[in-house]
């Protein structure tokens, strides 16, 4: 019976996955192979680079995901308050209420992370000014708006590895609970 035929999407989706959960270096060929479905040439035949192009592709693929559903409504028109709770839901979801890992926790701690430290760093840092950039439209300062964006990614990203290491998704719904009036508590200033 032939193998089933997969759109790139549907390989980069699984990949996602196997990443996300195992890490660039649990993330073996053979386990790749088993749950992807195709057998390695067909891997080959897809990623000529290998695990390293997969990998890029796979980080590549969550900017593009990220820029779609994070990055550009935030930017775009509404309330900055909305914004940031349409934001947290769809982290929320996204991370299924703390209970799937993050791809960028799973690829950092890794001897790989050096390799696509520039693409990690990227979907950071665009998410944090998108962040700040809601911030500013609600009446934060500049400075203070930048410091509360790398806070909140930073508290995100801290909740989903404690969530993983303890099981305990309750901190992280508690964290995402609380972040849209983390972010817009007046602190200084008048704020909208």
């Amino acid at each position: 019976m032939p193998a089933k035929i997969l759109k790139r999407e549907e390989i980069l989706l699984r990949l996602f996955a196997i990443f996300r959960r195992s890490g660039f270096d649990g993330a073996t060929l053979s386990k790749i192979s088993e749950e992807t479905g195709l057998g390695k040439a067909s891997l080959y035949h897809h990623f000529p680079g290998g695990k390293v192009q997969m990998a890029e592709e796979v980080l590549r693929f969550v900017e593009n995901w990220n820029d779609l559903h994070l990055i550009v409504p935030l930017g775009g028109k509404g309330r900055p308050k909305q914004k940031i709770k349409n934001m947290v839901a769809t982290i929320n979801d996204m991370y299924e209420g703390g209970k799937s890992g993050c791809l960028i926790g799973a690829m950092v701690p890794e001897d790989s992370f050096i390799e696509y430290k520039d693409q990690i760093k990227r979907i950071l840092i665009k998410w944090i000014e998108a962040i700040a950039g809601v911030l500013v439209e609600y009446g934060v300062e500049p400075k203070e708006s930048l410091l509360r964006a790398e806070e909140a990614v930073a508290k995100i990203q801290g909740a989903l590895i404690v969530t993983k290491a303890t099981g305990q998704r309750a901190l992280f719904g508690r964290l995402m609970k609380n972040l849209p009036a983390d972010l817009l508590e007046q602190r200084s200033g008048v704020l909208r």
